[in-house]
C-alpha cells in the first residue's frame, strides 16, 4: 500500500519539444507515466501539462534532477494528495525549488456578522 498523490506537471511556454521529450522519457523511466502519455496544450497561455496519479515518494529528488538538466525551464508541479488539506505546489527552477502550500483565511468578525442568520442547511 502506499499514498497515491494526483499530480499536474506544468511546462512553460518556451519548453521545446525535445524538452518535453525528455521530461516524458525520465516519468516513464521512473514507472510514473504509461508510454502513450502525454502534455496536453492550452492554447490560451501556451503552456503545456500532463496529468497524472502515483506514489512518487521522492519527486523532489527527480524534479531537481531534471530542473538541473533543462536549467532554463520553470516546472510547476501541483499535487493534491488523498488527505483532506493535502494541496501544494512546487516550482522548479536552475536545480533548486519552493514548496508553496495555499492559505486558508477565516472571515473576520465584521464579515461574520453581516452574514445572515440561516433557518435551514
Amino acid at each position: 500500500m502506499g499514498y497515491t498523490t494526483q499530480f499536474k506537471l506544468t511546462l512553460p511556454r518556451d519548453a521545446d519539444s525535445t524538452t518535453q521529450t525528455s521530461v516524458l522519457e525520465y516519468l516513464c523511466s521512473k514507472d510514473l507515466l504509461a508510454e502513450d502519455d502525454y502534455f496536453e496544450f492550452n492554447p490560451a497561455d501556451g503552456k503545456r501539462w500532463v496529468e497524472f496519479s502515483n506514489k512518487w515518494y521522492d519527486h523532489v529528488w527527480d524534479m531537481l534532477t531534471l530542473s538541473a538538466k533543462h536549467t532554463s525551464i520553470e516546472f510547476r508541479l501541483e499535487g493534491e494528495g488523498r488527505s483532506q488539506g493535502d494541496v501544494w505546489e512546487e516550482q522548479y527552477l536552475g536545480g533548486k525549488y519552493k514548496h508553496i502550500r495555499p492559505r486558508i483565511v477565516w472571515p473576520s468578525e465584521d464579515e461574520i456578522t453581516e452574514m445572515p442568520w440561516k433557518s435551514t442547511p
